[in-house]
């Protein structure tokens, strides 16, 4: 099972993480990282309001993922190769994960 979120989306499912490690759920948590509100900024452009609040920091998923005990991987979204190679090998663990995926901000 994969659970696919933005940096933003992602600090709702927290609680979540923490489930899936304390029950044993295979549950593959990917994380699309562009330190930003990318479609929160997109819907204001369009409604021609100002952009604001769209640009934050996110928390760190590393150490979120280590205070979790949360198996955790980071690729550039620049890399499919190798954001592969992490979906195997975390398929092959039947643990939960978590892969985050450094990708550019691009309003």
């Amino acid at each position: 099972m994969i659970c696919i979120s933005g940096d933003g989306g992602a600090q709702f499912s927290l609680a979540e993480m923490l489930v899936a490690v304390q029950e044993s759920l295979p549950i593959l948590f990917v994380i699309w990282n562009s330190n930003g509100y990318q479609e929160i900024d997109s819907s204001m452009r369009a409604a021609k309001v100002p952009v604001v609040g769209c640009d934050p920091e996110p928390p760190d998923f590393e150490s979120l993922a280590k205070a979790f005990r949360l198996s955790f991987k980071r690729c550039p979204a620049s890399d499919p190769k190798t954001f592969a190679r992490l979906l195997q090998d975390a398929a092959k663990t039947k643990r939960p994960a978590l892969i985050e995926i450094e990708a550019p901000y691009c309003p």
